[in-house]
């Protein structure tokens, strides 16, 4: 009687010292976890990565598996709505001047495509459908700002052919401003009088002069046979 009763207790402490082995497991594994995740900040800029690094615990014992999965799926909850809340307060209104603006536009979309990156990696494990039709809002707004910004682009495309175009036309108005205005200098001037005709006047009156001594010439030759002839006459008449 006395050796089955021993027998007992050590069946017994030996169930104990299991179980008391097992219970120290769970708590190392569960403080394992609990370490991991105690830092963990959704607004960190590494948060991906912090992430990823939780995901990769392997917790041993059934306590430490749960502690790691209770956290991975309400934390995976409250990441995707602190960001998607994030997402709509980076809204632009169409009226707002700020829809007016490139760069502001450009900055919001990076934002959001960060958002989206972050709630996808941090649903990994997520049904896709559902995945996409919680970033479905903050994808519709990224389209919103891509296709005013290229709205834009072309604006300022325009508006730049224009100027060109405008320097163009100025610089031809202004060449032709300038030729038309053009005034010669005393050298060219000076150069052009030496390098001319004679006037017309000049020359009539230099014509005339050497056409009168020619007709001098010639009256006096014609005087100068009738006075012989005359004479050469009146010896006939003698």
């Amino acid at each position: 009687m006395t050796g089955l009763v021993l027998h007992q207790e050590k069946i017994q402490a030996e169930r104990g010292n299991v179980a008391l082995i097992k219970q120290q497991k769970n708590q190392q594994d569960v403080e394992q976890v609990k370490n991991a995740i105690k830092d963990f900040n959704i607004d960190s800029e590494t948060i991906i990565e912090d992430w990823k690094k939780i995901q990769e615990l392997k917790p041993t014992t059934d306590e430490g598996k749960k502690t790691l999965a209770d956290f991975l799926a309400s934390t995976a909850d409250k990441v995707t709505n602190h960001y998607s809340e994030k997402a709509l307060k980076l809204d632009i209104k169409d009226s707002d001047s700020q829809f007016q603006d490139k760069q502001t536009l450009e900055t919001a979309i990076t934002s959001l495509q960060r958002i989206i990156d972050i709630i996808k990696n941090i649903n990994s494990a997520s049904d896709q459908v559902a995945l996409e039709e919680k970033t479905k809002p903050i994808q519709e707004l990224i389209s919103k700002f891509q296709k005013q910004v290229e709205t834009l682009t072309k604006k300022e495309e325009q508006k730049s052919n224009q100027t060109e175009t405008t320097s163009s036309v100025q610089g031809v108005e202004n060449y032709i401003s300038e030729d038309s205005n053009y005034t010669p200098t005393y050298t060219e001037s000076y150069g052009s009088t030496n390098n001319s005709q004679t006037p017309a006047t000049d020359q009539y009156s230099t014509d005339s002069a050497s056409s009168g001594g020619d007709n001098g010439a010639n009256t006096g030759g014609q005087t100068g046979v009738s006075s012989g002839s005359q004479s050469e006459s009146n010896s006939h008449s003698d």
